[in-house]
């Protein structure tokens, strides 16, 4: 029978005590580095979608690459556009845009609905007329992030 060998109480040694190590965050300096870059990031995004988000909402209307017009989103208002399929009427109130009637066979365009944020935009492609929206004093959050 084995019995376990008993050291005097004056041999016995406290355990080291060892730091938490992190090797896969590096040195000091890689920590540094790292932190500096996160927030280097979390400014530019600001900094990019940020200047989405900037003044006064716009609607701007082309027919085929020309720019037509550009009105505020803000402002109720009919605007007629004359497209290549004919004229189109478009319709800007209560902060939305949406196309009132067009000549197209398909009437896609009206059946799309109002848009009303930044970034957003509607087409008539007989026509060949697009309505975009640029920036905006309140940026919502779609239906897929919420």
């Amino acid at each position: 029978m084995l019995r376990p060998t008993v050291l005097p109480f004056s041999e016995i040694q406290p355990a080291p005590v060892s730091r938490p190590s992190l090797p896969w965050l590096g040195t000091a300096a890689d920590r540094w580095l790292l932190l500096l870059l996160l927030l280097l990031l979390a400014g530019g995004s600001r900094l990019l979608y940020g200047e989405l988000g900037q003044g006064p909402a716009m609607v701007d209307i082309y027919v085929g690459k020309r720019p037509f017009a550009s009105y505020p989103l803000g402002e109720s208002r009919r605007v007629a556009v004359p497209g290549e399929a004919g004229e189109t009427i478009i319709d800007i109130a209560d902060n939305h845009v949406q196309f009132l009637s067009s000549p197209c066979r398909g009437q896609q365009c009206v059946h799309a609905g109002a848009r009303h944020a930044a970034g957003e935009m509607l087409v008539c492609v007989p026509g060949r007329i697009m309505v975009t929206i640029r920036g905006s004093e309140a940026r919502r959050i779609d239906a897929v992030a919420e």
